[in-house]
């Protein structure tokens, strides 16, 4: 992801289940390509940037719900609202039906690092 806004907080910021998780402040940086993985499971929001856990949150969900939302969109960059818009591009957005591990993250990174001078 490269972000150039100017959002102060850097947060990244997912809804699961109905409740809504934000990151530390500062987990991303502006002007560079950042490499951001969000992961849920057994409870865990984790957070990485650039192949490194760098914040974890709990949910009180064990499963992520989609009762009531199966004919929904899916947002990336954008709450459902129409508010907050992302300002920046991406590159590579992938979703998976389950959670990725520490080394699976990592992996993913190194993968593709070169190709954005990360």
């Amino acid at each position: 992801v490269h972000i150039s806004g100017n959002i102060t907080s850097r947060q990244l910021h997912t809804r699961i289940s109905g409740s809504g998780h934000y990151s530390s402040n500062g987990l991303y940086d502006f002007g560079v390509w950042n490499h951001l993985v969000i992961s849920f499971h057994n409870q865990a929001v984790k957070y990485y940037r650039d192949g490194v856990l760098r914040d974890t949150d709990t949910n009180s969900a064990a499963t992520i719900s989609y009762s009531g939302y199966e004919n929904q969109n899916v947002f990336i960059g954008q709450n459902p609202s129409g508010a907050e818009d992302f300002e920046g591009e991406y590159s590579n957005v992938k979703l998976y039906n389950r959670a990725l591990t520490d080394e699976e993250v990592s992996q993913n990174f190194d993968a593709i690092r070169g190709r954005f001078g990360l």
